[in-house]
């Protein structure tokens, strides 16, 4: 299982690691024309070690597990150490800007973990309208001032500016969703549970096979009867409990599938199933495909 480190990141990039060394976590920002994005014939999807912000002009496409989002403008754009992907640029090269960083480094002023934003592919990519592009741009290029400055609180101030980055982001976000009484609780009872359900899958790439997926677990783990966990989710979601640990059971598996080399039956015993072929039966129902078709149509 892929997984880029602060180190492999700039070595990946071919850019020195000018950042000095911090207290808390790690920070850096970079130019997006910079990176070294090598053309690849195939996503080679891959987790990170560490959060980003994007500021992107330019076309390119970012490969998720289960779904493809295209960028055509500016974009603000936040990925986490949780969500495999890929970004492919599409054409011209892209401009911007791209602040990598540790949750250490902000972890007194917010828990990334929480946020939308980071959450999930469907929030975590905002085409910009004009009135914002200049302002947000704006922020990324005050932040990469004040790195290269010897303000002796600047680490504070880049901070507050990153957050500020992220305020726009979630202000923006709000304007496509509606809002009602019930939602504001929903929304943290849903923020519980990604949180809850991500921790069961982190797990397969370090200590094997130690899932739960029952939706009662969940349940009693935030402290609600199931009926009101189902009737939150399907409120944010549109999906019940089981459907959602059903979507991530499979988004996991068809990342092992593209990005291992473990075997059908190995990949079903680390998702929780007790024989290959309840497995293959859940992959080929939902995907279409049986596993190593799936596989083998990635690798063609």
């Amino acid at each position: 299982m892929k997984i880029k480190n602060i180190k492999s990141f700039y070595e990946n990039s071919l850019i020195a690691n000018s950042s000095p060394a911090l207290e808390i976590g790690h920070f850096n920002i970079l130019k997006v024309e910079d990176l070294i994005i090598p053309n690849k014939p195939h996503p080679e999807l891959s987790r990170r070690s560490f959060f980003k912000i994007s500021y992107v002009e330019g076309k390119s496409t970012i490969h998720y597990v289960n779904r493809t989002i295209s960028i055509n403008g500016p974009t603000l754009v936040f990925t986490n150490p949780l969500s495999p992907y890929d970004w492919e640029v599409n054409g011209e090269p892209q401009t911007g800007y791209v602040c990598i960083f540790t949750a250490d480094f902000v972890k007194h002023f917010i828990n990334l973990q929480k946020c939308p934003l980071f959450a999930s592919a469907e929030n975590s990519v905002l085409p910009l309208p004009i009135d914002l592009t200049a302002v947000v741009k704006d922020i990324f290029l005050r932040i990469a001032k004040e790195l290269d400055g010897n303000y002796k609180f600047k680490y504070d101030l880049i901070r507050h500016m990153l957050l500020e980055i992220i305020h726009y982001g979630l202000k923006e976000h709000s304007h496509e969703t509606i809002i009602d009484q019930q939602r504001p609780s929903y929304e943290r009872i849903y923020l519980l549970f990604i949180t809850l359900l991500d921790e069961q899958f982190l797990s397969i790439g370090t200590s094997g096979r130690n899932i739960n997926k029952s939706p009662a677990f969940f349940a009693e783990e935030i402290g609600l009867h199931i009926n009101h966990l189902n009737k939150a989710l399907k409120a944010i979601t549109g999906q019940n409990t089981t459907q959602l640990i059903q979507k991530k059971t499979l988004e996991e598996a068809m990342f092992l599938l593209k990005s291992t080399t473990l075997s059908v039956k190995e990949i079903a015993w680390k998702l929780g199933f007790e024989q290959a072929n309840y497995f293959a039966s859940f992959f080929k129902r939902n995907i279409h495909q049986a596993p190593h078709v799936f596989r083998a149509a990635v690798n063609d």
